[in-house]
Parts: structure tokens; sequence; C-alpha cells
């Protein structure tokens, strides 16, 4: 009994794994433009060398007076000219072929019925052509419409076999006569199962054409989202970076104000008052930073844009950079890369008490690699997906950030790593540029 059971579910798993494709899906897959494009131009040729060859064929019984055939190959010529006209007007090859296969047998049973000698009618050859209409319709019609048009065959062969008509037809043995239709169900099931796994390999086709679309389109906006943050970054730094240059055109333009002022307290005598007024300048003068950390002017300038904000925060801050101004790398790369890092690095200090502010950059460059570490304290223990990236504790997560550091190291055959230790956060990037 198990043994029953386990083979009836076995058999069950394997006709699952045949037929594993719905009506609606077989349809939805026919009626694919590429498919239906390509049926279309095939259907058209077939049925135009179809057509020619008919017409070939009609001239020759013409010569010795065999007009009932010479018909018989006009009535064809027309069915594949309508073929014609059809499938390009339409652009339905299900329809023109399933049409096609019903006007042709009714002809063809017509010829055959009516044919002046039928004794001298090959009935064997007749009925093997007949047995080509299923793996033919079920090809350019599909699966359901072919089913539908490989029946035009059997409902022939019924009526010449099955019916009253088959005393006509008596001298050609009562085998052939008997077994036809039974013969030709088997062999348009056999052609419909063909034409299914033909489907089959069509539908996984499609399928993964479009999983690679899908990616494909995945991709491009990932890369899209990447410039844009990238775009951002960089503007935002540039208005930092605005920002600082406007402060120190201002005070260089107010310095004369503020050294007559200084004068006119000096010579007053009034001593206490400069040096206050001195305090207020540096206090100003605080909110502007622009110092030499390497000889790349634009690391130089993210830094000193950064150096701005961490001052802001109360950050202890020490910044270490060697690194030459002619680097392999796009600037825009390099914008995004080390202002993702600090950006990061900044969102994060501001959640530290001001007390423990801590940050240490270390940017060198040595043996065609740039090497970017970035360490500072952080107020929460930072949780990491499988891929090593940290996962974001801003209210709307993105990730983007760090996710953009490690693209931008792989584009570069360099690698990315993020690590907590206690309360310090640690970024390590290598680039070869």
């Amino acid at each position: 009994m198990e043994n029953r059971r386990g083979l009836f579910q076995f058999i069950l798993y394997k006709l699952k794994r045949i037929f594993r494709y719905g009506l609606q899906e077989i349809r939805e897959v026919e009626q694919n433009p590429l498919f239906v494009e390509h049926k279309t131009h095939l259907l058209y040729r077939g049925a135009l060398a179809l057509m020619l060859l008919c017409i070939f064929f009609s001239l020759i019984p013409l010569s010795y007076g065999g007009y009932h055939t010479a018909l018989t190959y006009f009535g064809l010529v027309l069915v594949f000219a309508s073929a014609m006209v059809g499938v390009k007007s339409l652009n339905r090859p299900d329809l023109a072929a399933a049409f096609s296969a019903y006007i042709s047998v009714i002809i063809l049973g017509i010829s055959f019925y009516t044919n002046p000698d039928p004794h001298k009618v090959g009935f064997d050859a007749f009925w093997l052509w007949i047995l080509m209409i299923p793996f033919l319709v079920d090809y350019f019609a599909g699966l359901i419409m072919g089913a539908i048009a490989s029946l035009s065959g059997f409902f022939l062969s019924v009526l010449i076999m099955w019916s009253p008509l088959r005393s006509h037809f008596t001298h050609y043995g009562d085998n052939i006569l008997t077994y036809y239709p039974e013969v030709y169900l088997i062999v348009a099931l056999w052609a419909w199962m063909i034409q299914y796994q033909i489907f089959g390999y069509q539908a996984d086709s499609l399928r993964a054409e479009r999983e690679r679309h899908a990616q494909q389109e995945e991709r491009i906006r990932g890369v899209e989202k990447q410039q844009e943050e990238r775009i951002r970054s960089m503007e935002k730094q540039m208005a930092a970076y605005e920002e600082n240059h406007s402060l120190v055109e201002r005070y260089h333009h107010d310095l004369r104000h503020y050294t007559r002022v200084i004068k006119e307290y000096l010579e007053k005598g009034e001593t206490e008052r400069a040096i206050s007024y001195l305090k207020e300048i540096d206090g100003n003068l605080d909110q502007v930073v622009h110092m030499t950390y390497c000889d790349n002017h634009l690391i130089n300038s993210i830094l000193s844009v950064f150096r701005m904000r961490l001052n802001r925060q109360s950050c202890t801050t020490k910044i270490i950079a060697a690194v030459p101004e002619d680097l392999k790398i796009k600037e825009l790369d390099l914008t995004a890369l080390l202002s993702n890092i600090l950006e990061d690095a900044c969102d994060a200090l501001q959640k530290v008490e001001e007390s423990k502010r801590l940050i240490n950059v270390r940017i060198d460059y040595r043996d065609g690699k740039l090497r970017i570490q970035v360490e500072n304290t952080c107020a929460v223990q930072t949780q990491f997906t499988e891929d090593g990236l940290p996962i974001s504790t801003k209210e709307v997560r993105g990730g983007i950030g760090t996710k953009s550091v490690r693209d931008i190291a792989r584009e570069y055959k360099g690698v990315a790593g993020f690590r907590q230790e206690g309360d310090r956060f640690i970024t390590m990037v290598v680039i070869g540029c």
C-alpha cells in the first residue's frame, strides 16, 4: 500500500513539474509581442510558399484534364492567400492558423469524397498529410487555439470513417477506417505535448529575460541613486565651502575696521576693552577653517569644511593627511567617498555626549593605494548586515552612504570595511588610484 502511495505521489509530482503552467500564463506568454511578431512573419512566409507550391501543382493536372485536382489546389491557394492577408491585417497568427486548418480540411474532405475515381485516391498518403496538421497548427496557433484547430482533422476522420459515409470507402479496409480517428487523437496529443515543451522553453526564456531586465533596471536605479547622492553630497560641501569662503572675504574686508577700533582702544589706554574685542574677533574667526593638510586641493577643501562643522559640534578633532595632488580617481567619486564617511561620522557624533566627542582622521597615499581611516566615538552599539554594512539608526533609514562608499571602493578594485570596538566606530577604505 505504501509503495502504491509513493508511486502515485511520484507520478503526481512529475505531472505537476511537466504541466506547471496554467491557462492564464500560457495566454500571457503566447501573446507576448516578441513571439507574436516571430510567428506572424514565419506564418506569412510559410503561407506564401505553400500558395506558390499549390499554384504550381494546380497547373500539372490541367495538362491532362485533371480539373478536380486542379480545383482542389486552387481552393488551397485561396486559403493560404486569405491566411497571408489575415495574419498581416490582424497580427493574430493563432486565428490565421486555426482558420487555415479548418478551411483546408473542409476543402480536402470535399475533394476526397467527390473524387470521380475514389479507388485511385491514395488513401494512406491522404490521411498521412492530415496527420501533419496538429504539428503545424500547434506551433503557429499556440496551445489553446492549436488544440482547437487540431480537432479539424479528427472531425473529418470521424465524419468519413465513423458515420454512414464509411460505406463509400469500405474497399480501403476495416483497420484504417476503424482505428484512424483514435490514432489521430494520439498523434494530436503527442504534437500538443511537444509544443507544450517548446512553450515551456519559451516561457522560461521570457521569464529569464524579464528577470534580467528587472535586475538591469534595479542596477540602473541603484546607479542613479548613487549619482544623485554623490551630487547632493558635493552640492552640500560646495555650499559649506562657499559659506566658509564668504566668511573669509567678509573678515578680510572688515580687518581694517577691526584694527582701527583696537588702535583707538589702545590710544585711549582702554586695554581691557581691546582684549575683550580681540577675543570677540577670535571667536568669530573660529567659524572660518581652512588648513593645509596635504598637497591635494580637493581633500583639503573637504577636510576644511568638515573641520568647521566638527568645531561647531565641540568635537576633539585630529586630522593627518599625506596625499599628493594627482590621483587617478574622479573628483566626483573622491568627494562622495570622503564626504559620505565624514557625514556619517558627524551624524554619529551628534548623539554622543559633548565631552566624549572625538574623531581621528588619517588619510595617506603610498604604493598606488589611497588609504582612509576614520575613527569616531558613537553612542549606540551598531548592528551589521550579513555583507558587513552597518544598519542605519536614523529615523529615515537609507543606508546609502556606507553602500556608496563600498561601491566606489569596489569600482576602483578596493575594499571598504566597517567595525565597532567598544564606543569607537572605525571605517577603513583602501582603493587603487
